[in-house]
């Protein structure tokens, strides 16, 4: 008498294994390409320098991020680094054998570097995180700063927008 498996994760695995193999027959066919995804270099910070000592360009630089509408959670004059509230971006859903659910919250960033010459400048860069929602849990997307194609991406570049418009305002408060 043979003995047949129970266990219902067994159809499932074989499905796996069965998609495994047909997907490493395509490859060694030449139908299909396997290609590994290298992750995007990181946007180039916008630099404003101005003529100025850094305490009253760290001040000039809280009010530009109030008044692009940004919550500032992190200000410390002492290091001079600013970052804002993170502010809830483009949620994606996406379809398919389960759906997902992705949640993006953007962090404006500002460093104020002071100079020997009683110059400063500042870096502003635009980082994001994130959550992913599916019915098997919700996973954490870790902080990464934005990538080079940021302001030219339909998801990105209106944030990326702000990002020049503080800069601009830094530029014009002299």
């Amino acid at each position: 008498m043979a003995l047949r498996p129970t266990c219902v994760g067994v159809g499932v695995m074989s499905r796996v294994v069965s998609v495994a193999v047909a997907c490493a027959a395509l490859v060694v066919a030449g139908c299909m390409t396997v290609t590994r995804i290298q992750p995007e270099e990181p946007a180039p910070p916008i630099e404003v320098r101005i003529s100025a000592p850094a305490a009253e360009v760290f001040r000039r630089t809280l009010a530009a991020f109030g008044a692009e509408g940004l919550t500032v959670a992190q200000a410390e004059e002492s290091g001079g680094v600013i970052a804002s509230a993170p502010v809830a971006g483009d949620m994606m859903i996406v379809g398919g054998l389960e759906v997902v659910r992705t949640q993006v919250y953007l962090i404006y960033r500002a460093n104020v570097i002071a100079g020997p010459d009683g110059t400063s400048v500042v870096r502003l860069t635009l980082w994001s995180r994130g959550q992913m929602h599916s019915s098997s849990g919700t996973e954490e997307i870790p902080e990464t700063q934005a990538p080079a194609s940021c302001a030219t991406h339909p998801r990105c570049r209106d944030a990326w927008a702000r990002l020049e418009r503080i800069a601009e305002r830094l530029r014009t408060a002299a």
